[in-house]
């Protein structure tokens, strides 16, 4: 029976797919299935796939196309009775000894039920190479991500923010199974990883980059539309909503920040009835007015600081979250009772 299930979904992979799996079957930990559910590809990732001669490769192939979250759950309704799951994303490459390594990381901690790597960005193409956003990504979210490397620092990290790359982790099999992923098209590794966290499973880290993450041209387009950001910000409100629920005793909402997720955010509560007194910031700037017509304003945090006991902040200002929860614990308040980070 093999020990460790590589479990992938793809969708019009076919440009990259083949690099993905020629990492995970040259593993050097070769006793897995590879489990692979397509999402109603309308090119010929399915034929790469069936191209590849290899009785470790289960195919399942779907008409429709539901998003990763459906075919996910999907998959762990097939699952074998293996003691792992390995996550592949169909675009990504996995170091050749990733299964021997978390497999043993996981093996010797038996406090851990699923354990991350560090991750490595790397280009598709030499025009993705030179742009802005890549060097944004390979100098500062590697980083970033790659800091959050202990049992202690996941703990608190993630209940802020997706700190751990989906595609890096192995998890015990009857964990995963337990948690689930929710039905969603966006933010499924997300909902997953904190409601694992949330119900008290430990999350490790192995220090060593076990897995290349692609950024292609797609990738490295940033996608401004107010319908995908909103989809995205819902699932996040949803999954948190227990958490923000206790925010929502205080008198005022405040949200820090005033960017694309702070308005996405402000959109989002708005259509739940949910009000928020007024977006702060460290700079000036003129009020935000919603595709509703809804006009909130914007004050600066160092002269209009909200009273604690009377109101709560969320804050959604991705490259200065760490910094102002620095800031606002400094000044008193509590993280969870009086402000938590969104994203």
């Amino acid at each position: 029976m093999p020990q460790i299930t590589a479990l992938m979904t793809t969708f019009n992979s076919a440009a990259y797919v083949q690099e993905t799996l020629e990492s995970i079957l040259n593993q050097s930990f070769s006793n897995f299935e590879f489990l692979i559910l397509d999402d109603g590809s309308t090119d010929n990732t399915v034929d790469v796939i069936k191209n590849i001669d290899d009785n470790r490769i289960r195919l399942i192939e779907n008409q429709e196309n539901r998003g990763v979250g459906y075919r996910l759950n999907q998959a762990l309704s097939l699952l074998n009775d293996t003691r792992y799951i390995a996550k592949v994303d169909s675009d990504d490459v996995s170091a050749l000894d990733r299964f021997k390594t978390q497999y043993d990381f996981i093996e010797k901690n038996s406090h851990i039920a699923a354990v991350k790597s560090y991750v490595e960005y790397f280009a598709d193409t030499d025009s993705v190479a030179m742009s802005e956003r890549f060097s944004l990504i390979k100098h500062n979210k590697e980083a970033e991500i790659n800091a959050v490397n202990s049992v202690d620092l996941i703990d608190q990290q993630l209940r802020r923010w997706l700190c751990i790359p989906h595609t890096t982790y192995m998890a015990h099999t009857s964990v995963v199974k337990k948690i689930g992923y929710p039905n969603s098209r966006m933010y499924e590794d997300y909902s997953f990883f904190y409601r694992m966290l949330l119900q008290g499973y430990k999350i490790g880290c192995v220090c060593k980059p076990l897995v290349r993450m692609r950024i292609s041209e797609s990738s490295t387009t940033a996608n401004s539309i107010e319908s995908y950001l909103d989809t995205g910000l819902n699932v996040i409100v949803d999954f948190k909503f227990i958490q923000i629920r206790k925010l929502l005793q205080k008198n005022q909402l405040f949200i820090y920040g005033s960017g694309q997720l702070a308005r996405s955010l402000c959109r989002v509560l708005q259509r739940r009835g949910i009000a928020v007194e007024a977006l702060l910031e460290r700079y000036l700037a003129p009020p935000v007015v919603l595709s509703s017509g809804l006009e909130i304003p914007v004050k600066l945090v160092s002269e209009a600081m909200p009273d604690k006991s009377q109101a709560a902040i969320i804050i959604a200002a991705q490259p200065v979250r760490a910094e102002i929860c620095d800031l606002i614990k400094r000044a008193g308040w509590e993280e969870w009772q009086d402000f938590l980070v969104i994203a």
